[in-house]
């Protein structure tokens, strides 16, 4: 029985620094005709007009092609495709059929988010650098002699080869690994342990004709949303109900669907709104201030905190894309 590798170390780094290359000055000469008394002195002879030097072709570095670069650094087109590989070898796995149609969909949705995971591990090693942010040799020697001797652990050096690994290539991973999550402290250190927060019942339902029937029902209480509940509570038919308790800016609802919960009075059922997800019916059954966050709830809000702080790093660094195929 093989041992595969845990998403959590399943990140392979592979940053080459390009080197630049300053191109020689062309100076370009003026020849002078000499002059005779018996005739009029003649023009400067104009020099050769020198070639524009050609644009260097970015998508290539030392002759490996380039997928992307973060900050001029490269992800090589060769880390992508085994990226993509691992991905669509799970997807398989996961029963999909990547030759329909949807399949297709899905591929081509996978393809982007593996070149995103590899461009965030960038913007993350880059942040890490800015906040002088590390790992000592011996942290990760101390971890390593660590899962290497624990009892529940696989023979590691079994485990490393299961998963093409050497040492070597595994302490990158961890190092990698490390780094993140310290970063991570740092980034939702400012998420609180109680908020103020509104409890919810809400209806997620994928047609906007059954959305528009379903308030109709709520708003002549045909119909209850204890009894849509527990009608809907796995996606079932295309409808998804249920009741939580919710702070503002958990991430769990869309911004301008938790807007208008967060603004309604007591009992107040919303008009179906629209998003990405289906058409959204929300109900606030409960608001209370200063209200503890569950461990679930926190853990969210500091996973929402990361992301909005890993977009906004993602627009200041430079990022480049080139063509994967």
């Amino acid at each position: 029985m093989t041992h595969k590798i845990s998403l959590t170390f399943i990140v392979i780094l592979m940053v080459l620094l390009g080197g630049c290359r300053d191109e020689p000055t062309n100076i370009t000469t003026v020849t002078i005709i000499p002059t005779s008394t018996m005739e009029p002195t003649p023009s400067l002879i104009p020099s050769p007009t020198t070639a524009p030097t050609a644009t260097p072709d970015r998508s290539v570095e030392n002759g490996l092609p380039v997928v992307a670069r973060v900050n001029g650094q490269p992800i090589f087109k060769e880390l992508y495709d085994r990226k993509l590989a691992e991905k669509i070898q799970r997807l398989e796995q996961d029963g999909i059929d990547l030759n329909t149609t949807d399949g297709q969909r899905v591929l081509v949705q996978h393809r982007q988010m593996v070149l995103n995971e590899l461009i965030d591990q960038l913007v993350i090693e880059h942040a890490v650098t800015q906040r002088a942010i590390t790992v000592t040799t011996n942290t990760l020697d101390d971890l390593i002699t660590a899962l290497s001797n624990s009892p529940e652990s696989p023979d590691f050096e079994v485990w490393l080869a299961e998963n093409n690994l050497s040492l070597d290539a595994y302490r990158e991973l961890l190092r990698f690994e490390l780094l993140s999550q310290r970063l991570k402290e740092q980034v939702i250190s400012s998420v609180p342990d109680i908020a103020d927060q509104i409890q919810l019942q809400y209806l997620i339902i994928a047609n906007k004709t059954e959305a528009a029937t379903i308030f109709q029902q709520l708003q002549q209480e045909d119909v209850s949303f204890e009894t849509l509940i527990q009608q809907y509570p796995n996606q079932q038919a295309g409808i998804y109900a249920t009741t939580r308790w919710l702070p503002a800016g958990s991430g769990i609802l869309p911004s301008h669907v938790e807007a208008v919960a967060f603004s309604g009075e007591l009992g107040h059922v919303s008009e179906p709104i629209s998003s990405n997800s289906g058409f959204y019916i929300v109900k606030v059954v409960d608001k209370q201030p200063d209200r503890p966050l569950t461990e679930v709830l926190k853990q969210q809000l500091q996973q929402h905190q990361f992301f909005d702080w890993l977009l906004q790093q993602r627009s200041i660094v430079a990022i480049e894309q080139y063509n994967k195929d």
